[in-house]
């Protein structure tokens, strides 16, 4: 992110620009910048910002803002990241809601579309909250929620069975690509970019593993593919701790 800054009579303007976007980084660039004055500056900027929602959903999202059904998906992207909000929430309030969900875009939609957003709600309680309902399903086994997680770098981690998943010759090799590219997105360190890979279908994944006979892993292997308990520790009477266990 590029920044300069100009000055007025009236003051002291500091500038932002996107060095990625063509339009914000020629008004930065004006020789004659300095000569406007700032309610014809407000105004540039204000088209500059909305040449940038277009920039942003046409080059991160492939988002024409010619196609007409551009507006449905954008609002359609709003919900979803909406939908994505009250998972994180419930996921650290009350527990996982859904095993099965995921947030579909490498990216998250504009605050400028963020609008609207009691029409994603049907009803709500008492106190005027609502949330959205979510599928529970069910956890992926140990080993097959390494397997979709995991780089091909890393398949030395997994039983070879479930390494194999991850070759060149693998049904599921698109997952897995060797050559792919990232994007900064405006972070500075290379661990903070989007890492642009498809996402992994969890259907053809299952599929694959139901391939892998149980005999080809080791007993150790088994122990660790297998649904563990955990256990909660709740006071009781009399100095006693009653112990609470679930299957996770």
């Amino acid at each position: 992110m590029g920044r300069r800054r100009v000055s007025f009579e009236t003051g002291e303007l500091l500038l932002f620009s996107l060095s990625d976007d063509p339009l914000l980084f020629t008004l930065l660039s004006l020789s004659s910048l300095s000569s406007l004055s700032p309610l014809s500056l407000l105004s540039l900027l204000s088209h500059s910002l909305a040449s940038y929602d277009s920039f942003y959903y046409s080059n991160k999202l492939q988002l024409d803002s010619l196609d007409p059904e551009t507006p449905d998906k954008r609002r359609a992207m709003v919900r979803d990241y909406m939908e994505a909000l009250h998972w994180c929430l419930n996921y650290y309030h009350n527990g996982c809601k859904s095993w099965s969900w995921f947030y579909p875009h490498l990216y998250s939609p504009l605050m400028t579309d963020m609008t609207d957003l009691k029409s994603f709600y049907s009803g709500g309680d008492a106190a005027g909250f609502a949330a959205f309902d979510f599928d529970a399903g069910k956890p992926f086994p140990s080993l097959v929620q390494l397997l979709s997680v995991l780089p091909p770098q890393s398949s030395t981690l997994l039983p070879a069975p479930y390494a194999d998943l991850m070759a060149e010759t693998s049904p599921l090799t698109e997952f897995y690509p060797r050559v792919f590219t990232t994007d900064a997105n405006g972070k500075r360190q290379t661990w903070e970019s989007i890492v642009q890979i498809p996402f992994i279908e969890s259907s053809r994944l299952m599929d694959a593993v139901s391939g892998i006979e149980d005999e080809t892993l080791t007993n150790a292997e088994k122990k660790r593919n297998r649904r563990g308990r955990e256990f909660l520790y709740e006071p009781g009477v009399e100095g006693k701790v009653d112990i609470v266990a679930t299957q996770y």
